[in-house]
This record gives C-alpha cells, structure tokens and sequence, in this order.
C-alpha cells in the first residue's frame, strides 16, 4: 500500500478515492480526494484533486474542488469524477447538510478550476459518475433511509444528465 506525502498540500490529511481516478491525455492521473483541514481550518472538509505524473507513485495537489470553510455544510465528500469526451471533467460530491444533497461541479480547464457548485435533487450518497455512448452522464448512488440507514439495506438510484453535467433527471 502507498501512501501519499502530504507535504506542500493545503490540507492536514486525505481520505479515498470513493470514484476511480481518471487518466488525462497526456498520462497524468486525477484523483479526487476528500481533503481535511484545508487551509489550516479544521472544520473545512472538503473535495480536493490531486495529480500523479508518474502512475501514480507520488501525488501533487491540482486543485480545491469545493471546500467548507467553518464546516457550516458539514463538508463536502466523497467526489464522484468522470471525464467527458470533450474534456470537461465533472464532480459530484455527498453533502450531510440539509437532506444529504448531492452538489455537482465541472471544470473545463483539466481541473484547475472550477464553477460554483450546484445543489442537485439526488439525494443520497457517495455518486459514482460514467459518461455512456450516447454522450450522456450516468451518475449512481446509494439510498439509505431511516435511523437505522446504514445497517439496513438500502438502493441504489440512477439520473442522467444530456447537458454535460448541469442538470439531471431520473
């Protein structure tokens, strides 16, 4: 098992992958990660990629997905990434605030940078996002409901957005 030098990341520690890293063009390998402590903040949770230039043997820090400065979301976690064929990448985060909203992102620049998140009507979690042939986005994720909702068996759901990401329907 590896482990990943933290050193010159803006945060004190990392959990994941919940979605499989994807392979960029050029080689590189993006992950996304749930980052802790970002920025110095301890109750900043949030929803980082890191990069590897070398097959993933050790990892540099890209970019902040979305981070939760003063924890008033609860953090965003669990980053579903998928790489569309026309190269927007698109992240979907789990969200405790609220009724466990799914948020989504996308970023057109290889993940540098990324548009303001958005609250979507999925509810559940973690989301594990595929792009199909027809050039829609699939994402999927688990339900799990009641108090006793993650000891009792729960489904699994499905949307598809047409747009890139930018909205979906089930």
């Amino acid at each position: 098992m590896n482990t990943i030098d933290l050193t010159g990341m803006p945060f004190k520690g990392i959990e994941g992958p919940t979605d499989a890293p994807i392979e960029m063009p050029d080689g590189s390998v993006l992950m996304g990660v749930i980052g802790y402590g970002i920025d110095g903040d301890s109750r900043n949770i949030g929803s980082v990629i890191i990069k590897s230039t070398d097959k993933g043997k050790s990892w540099k820090y890209l970019s902040t997905i979305v981070g939760d400065p003063g924890g008033k979301y609860e953090g965003f976690s669990e980053p579903g990434i998928v790489r569309t064929k026309s190269g927007r990448i698109i992240a979907a985060m789990r969200n405790k605030h609220d009724e466990n909203n799914i948020y989504t992102t996308y970023s057109d620049d290889n993940g540098k940078t990324w548009v303001p998140i958005i609250k979507t009507d999925m509810i559940g979690h973690p989301a594990d996002l595929i792009q199909l042939q027809d050039g829609r986005i699939m994402a999927t994720y688990g339900i799990r409901e009641g108090p006793g909702r993650h000891t009792e068996p729960g489904g699994i759901r499905a949307c598809f957005s047409s747009d890139s990401g930018k909205t979906s329907g089930h």
